[in-house]
């Protein structure tokens, strides 16, 4: 289960370690505006390759350098 929720971790990394705490609400508030299916699928941790894909693309919430740190951290989550 745990290797299995690897980009679950990464987006928690970067909800708090990239954005800032007074920007955060524009990560929540970005990622309810996609297709209901698709946050279904991500809260029953069965998110498909094609929802993974649109929940990092498009203009980031969070500062890309913060992001691509939290892309490359390993086991702090």
């Amino acid at each position: 289960v745990w290797a299995g929720r690897g980009f679950y971790r990464l987006l928690n990394r970067m909800l708090f370690r990239a954005a800032r705490p007074d920007e955060r609400y524009k990560v929540l508030e970005r990622f309810y505006r996609l297709p209901q299916p698709l946050v279904e699928r991500f809260y029953a941790a069965g998110s498909t390759l094609a929802d993974k894909a649109r929940i990092l693309s498009g203009k980031p919430p969070v500062p890309i350098g913060a992001a691509l740190t939290c892309m490359v951290e390993r086991g702090r989550a």
